[in-house]
């Protein structure tokens, strides 16, 4: 995030390029994590996944919380 404030500044086609970059990077990184979270919910679902999280939260919780996340996410 602080990339894309830094090429956003000056204008000129070098910035314009390290901005689409620092972008590019960014969806990079979100899809990862939107994938990770879409495997972790479905691992709780399938029971791989222990009941209570170390905390003590329930992870039927947690799934309904990441699952609610990824489409927030990839809007």
């Amino acid at each position: 995030m602080l990339e894309i404030a830094r090429a956003a500044a000056p204008k000129g086609r070098q910035s314009g390029e390290k901005l689409a970059q620092a972008y590019r990077r960014l969806l990079e990184a979100t899809g990862r994590v939107v994938g990770q979270a879409k495997r972790f919910a479905t691992q709780i679902g399938d029971g791989v996944k222990g009941r209570l999280t170390p905390g003590g939260r329930s992870a039927g919780g947690l799934r309904r919380e990441l699952e609610s996340m990824v489409p927030r996410v990839r809007q």
